[in-house]
This record gives structure tokens, sequence and C-alpha cells, in this order.
């Protein structure tokens, strides 16, 4: 079978991370006693993250007063650990934030350390204040790199601006944008936005507790929550399948019973089997379930028609488009920049990428042999989740995120625009199903042109339904679970 998209946990991991440490983009007051705030708000709130009602890990948050360096400060922690399992094979993933606040002014951050440790590969970040800007050292397997940042929107003083929204108690339809800092993106701000829908009353460690219903949209996923006048998540739920639910802690850290396989869980079944991917040249697909979505279209996907139930879609084979689709001189450095992810300008990826395109001159003959070397020299394996594209070479092993990592990182060294797109495949398994996926589009000069190093595949079937472009469009995630699709018509051939 073909491998497909197996780090859906660890997006849903990101989009939990953002809805519980955002705080508010509002300027604080200078007169705000933020140590009062702290001693009067100190809290260490525990939760169970469920999919499909069954438990596969928890997470911790916490913030109260301590000392660093020999000041006074403010110290907020985020923990979260989840296993499961990922096409068969049992994965883990566990994190560690922790950030320092200083108790004057608005609070700034002044220190942040965050560990990630994915299947054993593990990621160190460092974040330390110097003059107006944070100078942060990331270590990762095979890498180590250093650079600078303004200071993040997230502080001390609008984490009590935020709290303070939720206890005046705002109205149905009333908004606030917040932010979250994400230290492995060039600009490190993730802006959030909450939006009130209603409130209600519930049962709350035996205490009736008024809670307000929000939806929290960061990166395209958006978070159904529940959060008391404190600001304190008591719920949240993304798409149809995942769930985080605040519990004691003893009992949020209880592990019992089997590991699902989110995998298997997220699969979306066919009415038809399409046999053989390679062979469809063109798709024709309904969907239900998707409007929350916002489906990217190109010359070889096209939305026909959408209503307030049904989507239909056309697809079709990857080809030479008839118009072109230059970049912008800003979209070609966007997409040609190393990051700290995709560390195009460390010189083991240059190397790499210059021996594997050898004497190709053009852009889809490099794309081509640099897919190729991908494919054959990285093992498919599903429980080899890693974070940047050097821990993938170090590794050799990985799913089609991984896979997809190292391509792109290769492709930029070499001077070709790249990004990461996600979405659905068609996969010829025991019964007709669809996956969720990772591939990559590089652009030749003309077009985007789509490249698929887990299929082997340069200018993909019609099997790849795109429904994200970017490694920061989340959108998919609102429909798990919802999502599903009826094919209306297909067409084999070349």
């Amino acid at each position: 079978m073909r491998h497909m998209r197996s780090d859906s946990s660890r997006l849903i991991w990101a989009a939990f991370l953002a809805a519980l440490v955002a705080t508010s983009a509002v300027a604080a007051e200078a007169s705000l006693d933020l140590r009062a705030f702290v001693e009067r708000n100190h809290y260490r709130q525990a939760y169970g993250v469920y999919a499909e009602q069954r438990k596969i890990g928890w997470a911790v948050d916490e913030l109260k007063l301590d000392k660093w360096d020999g000041q006074d400060v403010a110290v907020s922690t985020f923990e979260m650990k989840l296993r499961f399992l990922s096409g068969g094979e049992e994965s883990s993933m566990e994190t560690k934030a922790v950030a320092y606040y200083e108790l004057a002014g608005a609070g700034e951050m002044i220190r942040a350390e965050e560990e990630e440790v994915l299947d054993k590969n593990v990621t160190r970040i460092v974040a330390e204040r110097e003059g107006r800007q944070m100078a942060i050292s990331v270590r990762s397997p095979g890498a180590e790199s250093k650079r600078r940042a303004p200071l993040p929107r997230q502080s001390l003083g609008l984490m009590a601006q935020r709290q303070a929204w939720f206890r005046q108690g705002p109205p149905k339809g009333a908004t606030f944008a917040d932010y979250e800092t994400d230290w492995g993106q060039e600009d490190i701000d993730k802006r959030e936005l909450y939006t009130v829908q209603g409130h209600k009353t519930i049962l709350w460690g035996g205490v009736k507790t008024r809670v307000y219903l929000v939806t929290i949209r960061s990166l395209g996923v958006l978070v159904t929550g529940e959060i008391n006048a404190d600001g304190i998540l008591v719920k949240g739920r993304i798409g149809g399948l995942f769930e985080l639910r605040a519990d004691k802690e003893s009992t949020a850290k209880q592990l019992e019973g089997t590991l699902p396989d989110l995998l298997a869980t997220s699969f979306l079944k066919a009415d038809k089997d399409l046999g053989e991917p390679a062979e469809i040249a063109a798709l024709t697909l309904e969907l239900k379930g998707a409007k929350q979505l916002t489906i990217p279209t190109s010359h070889r996907q096209r939305v026909v028609r959408t209503g307030s139930k049904k989507t239909l879609v056309e697809l079709s084979r990857d080809g030479r488009a008839k118009t072109p689709e230059p970049l912008s001189p800003a979209q070609r450095e966007e997409f040609l920049k190393a990051t700290a992810t995709l560390q195009a300008d460390h010189e083991a990826i240059r190397k790499l990428a210059r021996e594997a395109a050898g004497d190709a001159t053009n852009v889809i003959e490099q794309a081509t042999r640099l897919e190729r070397w991908v494919h054959e020299h990285v093992q498919q394996k599903m429980a080899a989740n890693a974070s940047t594209a050097l821990a993938v070479l170090n590794n050799r092993a990985g799913d089609c995120t991984e896979l997809t990592l190292l391509f792109l990182a290769l492709a930029r060294s070499l001077g070709i625009p790249a990004r990461e797109v996600g979405g659905i495949v068609f996969l010829n398994a025991e019964e007709p199903i669809f996956g969720w996926h990772a591939w990559a589009e590089v652009h030749d000069g003309h077009q985007w042109v789509s490249v698929d190093p887990t299929w082997n595949q340069v200018y993909v079937d019609a099997t790849h339904f795109k429904l994200s472009e970017g490694s920061e469009d989340l959108a998919w995630l609102n429909v798990l679970g919802k999502l599903t699709i009826h094919i209306v018509k297909f067409k084999r051939g070349d």
C-alpha cells in the first residue's frame, strides 16, 4: 500500500499548542501590577488528549512565579506527550515549552526554552533576549543554527489583558486578536483570532461554571473551544476527530487500552475503486463537509460548483499549463529561502543536491533527479518523524512529510523555487480509500509543477487532490472526520 500523510497528529498537536498558549495582542496598561496578576492567577491545568473518544496523550499548562538569573520572573510552561499508532507502527511525540517573563513594564519575554521529541529525534530551542531582539539557537539531529528575531508579541501584560477581556463578558460576535510564538519560523508571531459564539453553564469540579463558546482560528485551523472567565481552555476540538479535555492531572496522565491508529482513523472511504492511481488521467469528485475549507485551484484542479452542502471538483494529471503563472520577485525569494526546517544553505544539503542533480541543466530534469534520489535513498517508514530536512538526511527514513522536507531543501539549494503542498490521494489498498498525503511543487519559470518523492512522480496523477499550499496552511485539519467523497467519474490514460 502506498504511503500517505501520517503527520496529522503532529499538526494537531501544534494547533492545540497554539490554542493553549495564545496571548492577547492588546497593549498592556502601564500601571498593571504583573506580580499581583500572577499571584492571583497562578494555575496548573491538565488535559487529556483524545482521538475518536480514545485517549492518545495528555498535556499540562502552568503559570507561576519563579526566579531566573537571580531575578523574580513569571514562568509559563506547556508540556504534552502523545502515543498512537501510525500505519500499525507505534509513534510518539513529546514537547515541553517554557517561557520566562519579566515582572516590570509590559512583562516582555526574556527567555524561552523548547524541547521536542518526535520518535526519538530531539530538537532543542533556546531563545534569549538581547536588547530589543531574541537570539535563537536551534539544535536538531545533524544541525545547529543561530539567528535573531524581534521580541515576540507574547508578553505577561498581554495575558492579563486577555483575561480581563473574558472577565468583562464579551458578547456573541465579539472578536479578539491574539498571538503565539513559533521559534521555528522566520516570522515568530502567529496571529490567532478568537470569536465568541455564545456562552453556557457547565459543572466543572462539581461547581457551576460559566464558559464562553469560542472559535479560535490560526494558520487556517479552526479550534472550537469552551473557555472560562479566567481565559483558561476547558475543552477544545479540531475537526470531527480530535479533542482536548480539562481534567485532574492524575486522571489526565492515565493512558489505558489499545492505541488508536491515527492513519486508519483519518482514511476517507471511496465509493468506487479507481484501480492503479498512476493510470488516472482525470477525476471528478463530489465533496460533502468541505464548508470550512478553501480549496486551492490551478491548471490541474478546478472547483466547478460550491453549494451549501456539496462541492464539485475536477482534477487532471499535471502537465504543461497553457497560461504562464510567473512568480513575482517577492514570491521567488520566499520559495527559495532557507529556513529553520528547510536548511537549504547547509553545506551537506548543497553537496548532496549537486551530486544528485549531476549535469542536469533545466529545472524539471534537476527536480526529477532530486526526487528519484530521495525516493530511492530514504526508507519509507511511518514512525520516523522529524521536523527538519537535515534530520531526515541524518535518519534516512520517514513518511511522505519527511521525504517532502528533504526534497524541498535540496531543490531550494539549487535555486529552484519549491513549496510543500498537502491533500488526499487515492490508495490502491484492500478497500478503495483516500489517504492524507504531502508532496511538493517546484516552479520552472512558467508554472508550478507537482513532484511527489514518495510516489516517484513528477507531474502527479489525477488522484492527487491538493487542499493546502505551504507548511503554514493547516485548514485541512478542519475537515478531518467530516469530509466525505463521492467519485462522479474518472478516466484512465496518459
